[in-house]
């Protein structure tokens, strides 16, 4: 199974829609900032350096692989290094943050070095009266915690856990429409590859074809390593792609339950039921009301005089 990620953080269309070439709709970067300055006080915190990169980018549409963001309740800056100058800016600037100074949600860039950018943020800090700052605790590790202390000081550092992460639950209509798309790309880019399963393809190479495909219906990347599993490998839920060659005839295993637990409530997941279960190619369980669906007759594990 392959998921992917599609679409540009910042800006896009106007247009709406899912399908693989419609134009996405803007992601509504620019009110975030607004949502986690009034969950400040919740915190317990006057300001929050946000360090983990997947959140900066949410807040600011950065997507550089350095940089750190710190937020006050009337201000922000994003520090990174000089790779960044130019694409920190355009990035800023396509997510909104360059406009409507009024309302505070443009933020101010600060590129330099490492210890320039520690002196930078400290800076800001003293300069906006931060006493209490937020650490992304679940991100920062003990010996950050103790510099950023120092650097700080006087501010006392608070541990935040999940302050962005909660805004992140909530998708707005661009966010929407992103996970439509990758869902499109990786449906359409299976549905291209799926005929190589029956040539006698080797697993990594039926996993370059569905990258390449992705890629070239416009995913910006992948979620995760893309997996294609076959015979033994099958077994190992994140198994990488290896020179095993996929063919027909090799057996299979697999079993067929009678709910989707990717969609229901979790409480029902004990509920689940085998409706077929198949090992090394032999049916070993199918339940009556399943084999008359499929037109096979019903049998049961006790029946089967092979070991598993």
């Amino acid at each position: 199974m392959t998921s992917v990620s599609a679409g540009p953080v910042a800006g896009g269309g106007v247009g709406g829609g899912s399908g693989v070439g419609d134009p996405l709709p803007p992601l509504e970067v620019v009110d975030r900032m607004a949502r986690l300055r009034a969950g400040l006080d919740g915190a317990g915190v006057d300001a929050l350096l946000v360090t983990a990169l997947p959140n900066v980018r949410y807040l600011t549409g950065f997507s550089g692989s350095a940089g750190v963001l710190l937020v006050t309740g009337r201000a922000a800056v994003l520090t990174t290094d000089g790779r960044y100058r130019t694409q920190a800016a355009e990035q800023l600037s396509a997510a909104g943050h360059g406009r409507a100074i009024d309302h505070g949600s443009a933020i101010e860039l600060c590129v330099g070095s490492v210890q320039a950018q520690r002196d930078a943020l400290a800076a800001f800090a003293g300069a906006d009266g931060v006493r209490r700052l937020g650490l992304e605790a679940d991100h920062v590790t003990w010996s950050a915690q103790s510099h950023w202390a120092k650097d700080f000081a006087p501010a006392r550092p608070v541990a935040t856990s999940g302050v962005v992460e909660a805004l992140r639950q909530v998708k707005d209509r661009g966010e929407l429409a992103r996970m439509a798309r990758a869902a499109a790309i990786a449906d359409a880019a299976l549905e291209e590859v799926l005929p190589l399963l029956g040539g006698r393809r080797r697993e990594e190479e039926v996993a370059l074809a569905l990258d390449t495909a992705m890629r070239r219906r416009g995913a910006e990347d992948r979620a995760f390593e893309t997996i294609v599993a076959s015979g033994p490998n099958a077994a190992k839920p994140h198994s990488r792609p290896t020179g095993r060659v996929i063919e027909p005839g090799k057996f299979a295993d697999f079993i067929i339950l009678d709910k989707d637990f990717l969609t229901i409530p979790e409480d029902q997941i004990p509920a689940i039921r085998p409706l077929m279960t198949v090992v090394d190619g032999k049916v070993i369980h199918l339940t009556t009301a399943f084999g008359g669906e499929i037109g096979m007759q019903p049998t049961g594990a006790t029946t089967w005089k092979e070991k598993v």
